[in-house]
């Protein structure tokens, strides 16, 4: 117990203390000190009693063991949860780990403690996230919404208090406040204070509102001369500021305040940012509900003609104005076909002409002559179509009885926002749309591209054939961009004979680059004229949001210049702004083509690496994904990334899986050993997962308890409950599984104790590194605690022999690297079984 003692006193992860008679402290180690903002001498001699905060009741049950254990009875009591009290009245969440043991000839309580602040700081989180989410769907009242989150905040999430105020006249006023202590709530419903562009205290209020971010302060007592008053007579340690925008000015800051520290940090900020975005788009969707309410009000009571119909033209929808005006009634009106009012010779022509316009255009317009119960009038219509999910389309029409004044308002709308020749909008129009996307794309973090399309030499077109046909060659090339473009991008007419594309929502760069190709591809078939067939060459140029520029004018510029890199390359060519990013994206289309060829052709391959135990002897072996590219072998690194990029990765590992189970079935005839397989987050999201693993070990008749399942920490970082839950159902059906490069991430000790893990497998960082005595201090933590819960420890890339004997001599149970055996082929891994190895 002594050597254990040593190895935790310099540990960074674990606080330990030691206690003797009377609960006395007589040891502690830095890092325990650090956890309750003690210096070491103030702790000795303290009754650790002081330290917990428990009922009374529990506090006498603590009583009698620590008794128990200063009179030298020994036992272990492990994964206990409590909260100690910490200088300046902090409380601090903690998990111990408590065990009899002799110190300085005296039996003593030894007390091993780990900091779950991170843990409980994600917890409050993710729980404050879901409670808000819900909010949200019922609450369609602003203030009642915010009250509501200030409630549920407090009451639900167990934050000790929660204000939401507004800054008037750079004054913070409360006006709903929410404490646990309810003797608190008239302090805080008075709590005002100045809002100053310098002042980084107030709670953090002050930088939340002038920055629009939020804000938090993670440790009060770092901040001098800060509401100290407030904060130590209420027990505060952390706060943290939410600013809600609404229509881009600061409109509400939700105050959020714990007694733990740190319980706010820059490691949690995403989360906290999520919970902002919720609430600005909570307010937003009641703002639009409300502004929904005053146009339906003001479309039945305004417009002359509003008609909605489904994708067959029949009347789903009239506006009050219309049935007043027209004389019908809505019966008379409601399933009717559109059509049937107008009065026109060919009704079919004539719908296929509105058809034909809002496919190729968007909208269609005209003069048409209306029938209304008695009598006939002109009314100027606008119809389009309106997408509302997959498998529903309406129509929405837009009438005005005309006068010659509004005719000519008409006619200028149209010159000024469209070009006359194509239908498409014009240059003005394309640089305010890219604007409204850009404005949305900022908050999203959505990337963009504009695309320039210049046709060359086109001017010969016109000369040759004349301004007739290059109209109609224009209009054919409007025509086969829409054509291969999806419907919520936007195409513009610009300058001469130039287009103009904003592609929006792109998951990647290099899709831009597909796409046009794509464009070239229908852009340089030849298009037929009464002349003739008549073939063009084309230049594209690109620019990108956000990495080229954060305005439209400046994409458009960019994009502009880009073409000058097409023509430098020559005929139906694209252009990057950037090289680079034309060089990366060929690249990564190229290695995509090649691993989806790869996975037809079979070309991904299983090797295997053994694992020994502390004898030298094979004990099990990782099953490896590599893929025979010809003649060479190619090992992960190099594709792994583009291969999970592409959503490719779970068709490889089934295939993996699937040679894996053959090759057990081949290795048991001459000895039975576990097999490990890797699992990519998304092979482990997808559905069924498991029946699909436990079906297929049935069919090909291999034991359950020969296969192993390794994944890497940020899975389980990814969706905590979910992985835990997926590991518990695999452990029931026998299936174990082991936490890969183990201790690379910092939240991996405090999960660990939750996740039901056969291995853990320590990582080549700290093996590398073993001769430094705090990277020792660390493995033989992760050994020992690992130990204490009954997981084997796996040790990654031995590659020397005082690497072996210094771990063995930790407990470390297996051993895996060059030092005993390279990644094989399966025949080379068959033959070293057999001999014996």
């Amino acid at each position: 117990m002594q050597n254990f003692l040593e190895i935790l006193k310099d540990s960074k992860i674990f606080g330990i203390f030691i206690y003797q008679d009377s609960a006395s402290i007589v040891y502690t180690n830095k890092t325990f000190n650090e956890f309750l903002g003690y210096d070491h001498n103030e702790l000795l001699g303290k009754s650790f009693y002081d330290l917990i905060d428990v009922p009374d009741k529990e506090l006498e049950m603590i009583k009698n063991i620590a008794k128990r254990r200063t009179q030298g009875e020994v036992f272990s009591i492990e994964l206990k949860e409590y909260v100690l009290i910490g200088k300046n009245k902090i409380k601090v969440p903690v998990s111990i780990f408590a065990y009899t043991i002799e110190y300085e000839g005296k039996p003593s309580g030894l007390v091993v403690v780990f900091n779950k602040t991170k843990e409980k700081a994600y917890e409050k989180l993710f729980f404050a996230l879901s409670q808000i989410n819900q909010l949200i769907i019922r609450q369609n009242d602003e203030e009642k919404l915010l009250k509501s989150v200030c409630d549920v905040l407090v009451d639900k999430v167990d934050y000790a208090f929660c204000i939401v105020g507004r800054v008037e006249n750079k004054i913070f006023k409360p006006f709903f406040a929410r404490a646990q202590n309810k003797d608190n709530e008239e302090e805080l419903k008075s709590f005002m204070f100045e809002i100053k562009a310098q002042n980084i205290c107030k709670c953090s209020a002050s930088k939340a509102f002038y920055s629009k971010k939020v804000s938090y302060i993670s440790n009060v007592v770092d901040l001098k001369n800060c509401m100290s008053d407030f904060f130590e007579r209420h027990n505060i340690s952390s706060t943290c500021a939410i600013p809600v925008v609404k229509k881009l000015k600061v409109a509400y800051i939700v105050l959020i305040f714990d007694v733990i520290p740190n319980i706010f940090d820059g490691e949690y900020l995403h989360l906290l940012n999520e919970i902002q975005q919720d609430l600005f788009f909570a307010l937003k969707k009641i703002e639009d509900e409300k502004f929904f309410w005053l146009i339906n009000k003001v479309i039945n009571e305004s417009f002359e003609l509003v008609i909605i119909t489904d994708k067959n033209f029949k009347v789903i929808f009239v506006n009050n104005r219309h049935i007043l005006i027209s004389g019908y009634t809505k019966k008379e009106l409601l399933g009717k076909n559109i059509i049937n009012f107008f009065a026109i010779d060919k009704p079919k022509t004539f719908k296929k002409e509105i058809l034909d316009t809002i496919k190729n255009t968007g909208e269609f317009s005209n003069i048409i002559k209306y029938k209304l119960k008695n009598t006939l009038k002109d009314y100027y219509i606008s119809m389009f179509l309106y997408d509302y999910m997959v498998g529903e389309q309406y129509y929405i029409l837009i009438g005005k009885e005309i006068a010659k004044e509004d005719d000519l308002k008409e006619k200028i709308f149209k010159f000024s926002h469209f070009d006359q020749i194509t239908g498409l909008i014009n240059l003005a129009t394309f640089e305010y749309s890219i604007e409204l996307f850009l404005e949305r794309a900022a908050k999203q973090n959505q990337i963009g591209a504009v695309i320039i399309i210049n046709p060359i030499q086109f001017k010969n077109i016109n000369h040759a054939f004349g301004y007739d046909v290059g109209n109609i060659i224009l209009q054919n090339i409007a025509q086969r961009i829409k054509n291969n473009l999806r419907q919520y991008d936007i195409i513009a007419k610009l300058e001469s004979d130039r287009f103009g594309i904003l592609l929006k929502d792109l998951k990647t760069q290099e899709d831009t680059f597909v796409v046009c190709i794509k464009l070239l591809n229908e852009l340089s078939k030849p298009y037929e004229t009464q002349q003739g067939k008549i073939s063009l060459s084309f230049n594209i140029g690109l620019s990108f949001f956000p990495d080229d520029a954060k305005i439209a004018k400046d994409l458009i510029n960019k994009a502009r210049l880009a073409l000058a890199d097409a023509k430098a390359k020559g005929e139906n060519q694209v252009g990057f702004f950037k090289k680079e990013i034309e060089q990366e994206s060929l690249k990564k289309l190229e290695l995509k083509a090649e691993l989806e060829l790869a996975l037809l052709n079979n070309e991904f391959i299983v090797y295997y690496q053994p694992y020994v135990d502390k004898n030298k002897k094979i004990s099990g072996a990782e099953s490896l994904l590599r893929w025979k590219k010809g003649a060479n072998i190619i090992s992960p690194g190099e594709f792994l990334p583009i291969l999970e990029e592409t959503y490719l990765i779970a068709d490889v590992e089934n295939n993996l899986f699937e040679q894996v189970l053959k090759d057990i079935k081949e290795f048991k005839i001459v000895r039975y050993i576990p097999i490990s397989i890797n699992l990519s987050l998304q092979s482990l999201m997808r559905k069924h997962i498991k029946d699909l693993i436990i079906t297929n070990l049935k069919y090909h008749n291999v034991d359950e308890s020969l296969l192993k399942i390794e994944i890497l920490e940020r899975a389980f970082l990814n969706d905590f409950n979910y992985i835990k839950r997926l590991i518990d159902e695999f452990r029931q059906n026998g299936i174990y599984f082991a936490l890969d490069d183990f201790g690379t991430g910092y939240s991996s000790l405090s999960y660990l104790t939750k996740l039901n893990v056969e291995f853990l497998k320590i990582d080549i960082s700290f093996i590398k590194d073993l001769q430094n005595d705090k990277t020792k201090n660390i493995v033989k933590s992760i050994i020992y605690l690992a130990k204490s819960l009954n997981i084997k420890t796996i040790a990654e890339g031995v590659e020397e022999r005082w690497q072996f004997d210094t771990l063995k001599s930790m407990g470390c149970d297996y051993f895996q690297g060059y030092l005993f055996y390279k990644p094989m082929p399966k025949d080379k891994f068959f033959e070293l079984l057999k001999n014996g190895g």
